[in-house]
């Protein structure tokens, strides 16, 4: 239920990126792309025991998520991390620097999202049995 709940999350941030891009606030779209990828990444790791119980979620993700899912049980490709990563310094920048996010990396963040969420769903529903 944990795990589904996170991923319910995690579909809503990514709608909640395309209309923020369709309104022209790339900004925010690219934030929620991010937290899109991120609430993704937890629920996998929930869903293979680990426990989401840490006020420090980004940094938590960062660490535990390629040793556990890429290099341990090499369930994901290593590029998801790369998307992570791109996504969460293209957050940063969005949300602290001045310069406005481009339309054409909001859309790139969407599709990074939306790659990395339907690689997460497709993880979880094949080891967890359910369709």
């Amino acid at each position: 239920m944990e795990t589904e709940n996170y991923l319910n999350k995690a579909a809503n941030s990514l709608k909640a990126a395309q209309l923020c891009f369709d309104n022209g606030l790339y900004d925010d779209a690219v934030s929620r792309a991010y937290y899109c990828v991120l609430k993704a990444a937890i629920a996998i790791l929930v869903a293979f025991g680990h426990s989401a119980e840490t006020q420090k979620k980004h940094q938590w993700v960062r660490a535990i998520f390629p040793r556990e899912l890429m290099k341990r049980k090499k369930i994901l490709p290593r590029e998801l991390m790369t998307y992570f990563t791109d996504l969460q310094n293209e957050r940063e920048s969005a949300d602290y620097e001045p310069k406005l996010i481009s339309d054409k990396t909001a859309e790139r963040a969407i599709k990074k999202a939306q790659k990395f969420l339907s690689l997460i769903q497709k993880v979880y529903y094949a080891q967890i049995g359910k369709n």
